[in-house]
C-alpha cells in the first residue's frame, strides 16, 4: 500500500492530461479489493480538499464582490485614481485591480486587510475634506 500511496500522490501533484495517464495506470497496477478500497478513500479525502478550497475561494470571490460593490457608488463620486495615487502611491489599474479582483501574471489579486484599512481611511478623509469645504 505503500507504493500505490505514493503513485497517488503523484497523481494528485499532476494536472490536466498527465494526472488521467496516471490514474489509468494506477487503474491497471491495483486491482485487488483492499487497493480498490484504498484509492476510493484516497480519492474521498481527497475530493474534500477540493470541496474545502472550493469554499474557501467562494468565500473570498463573495467578499470580492461586497467591496466592488460598496466602492461602485464611492467611485461614481471620487476619482479612484486620486484615492490610488494619493493614499496608495499606486496607479489607478492597481487599484482597479484589486477591487475587481483582476489576474495579473496568472494570479488574482485583492485588497488585503491593510490595504482595506487604507482605502477606508482615505474614504472617510475624502468626507472630512469635502465636509469642510464651504464655496463663496
Amino acid at each position: 500500500m505503500k507504493d500505490l500511496l505514493k503513485e497517488l500522490q503523484e497523481m494528485s501533484a499532476l494536472e490536466g492530461n498527465a494526472s488521467l495517464v496516471k490514474a489509468k495506470e494506477i487503474k491497471a497496477k491495483y486491482n485487488t479489493p483492499q487497493e480498490k478500497e484504498f484509492i476510493k478513500q484516497y480519492l474521498s479525502e481527497e475530493l474534500k480538499v477540493i470541496e474545502s478550497d472550493i469554499q474557501a475561494v467562494n468565500a473570498k470571490l463573495d467578499y470580492m464582490l461586497s467591496i466592488k460593490e460598496q466602492v461602485k457608488e464611492i467611485s461614481e463620486i471620487v476619482s479612484l485614481k486620486y484615492i490610488a495615487k494619493n493614499y496608495f502611491g499606486k496607479s489607478a489599474a492597481w487599484l482597479s485591480q484589486r477591487i475587481n479582483g483582476s489576474p495579473v501574471r496568472g494570479k488574482i489579486y485583492y485588497l488585503k486587510e491593510s490595504e482595506l484599512e487604507t482605502l477606508n481611511f482615505a474614504i472617510q478623509d475624502i468626507g472630512k475634506k469635502l465636509g469642510s469645504l464651504s464655496i463663496g
